[in-house]
């Protein structure tokens, strides 16, 4: 039985190249840090008691960014690493996990990241839909 998630964040995700981190590493890896787990709590509050029992071992996640402006491609996609890196599970390293899905790796991750035009600057937001698949070919 194949399951499914979705949710939608209340602001469009962060594009890299907008982010304002500055020169100092120590700062900018604290400012990451602080940037997911609060998209990990908003995640956490967003699907309060629809949290899968264990990870998708293979799972196709859409992610739906709505703005104003249409960013380019790369940095369309790196803009959901935040996100993924909130959605795979808690380790020493990455302490604000929650374990929707087993991992971003090829192996494990079918990502598709799309831009959607909001006409009003109030409409901007990201809808995210998490499914849980058998084999990669699913996802066709």
């Amino acid at each position: 039985m194949m399951h499914q998630i979705s949710f939608t964040l209340a602001k469009p995700l962060k594009l890299p190249n907008r982010r304002n981190l500055g020169s100092n590493w120590k700062a900018a890896h604290a400012a990451r840090a602080a940037e997911r787990r609060i998209l990990s709590a908003e995640i956490a509050a967003q699907l309060a008691g629809r949290r899968p029992e264990s990870p998708f071992a293979i799972a196709q996640v859409i992610v739906q960014r709505v703005g104003i402006r249409a960013p380019d491609y790369d940095n369309l996609y790196a803009s959901a690493k935040a996100l993924l890196d909130c959605m795979q599970p808690a380790t020493d390293r990455r302490k604000y996990g929650l374990g929707l899905i087993a991992g971003d790796d090829p192996m494990r991750l079918v990502l598709r990241v799309e831009h959607v035009r909001a006409k009003r600057l109030c409409d901007q937001c990201t809808e995210v839909a998490v499914r849980e698949l058998v084999t990669l070919e699913d996802a066709a």
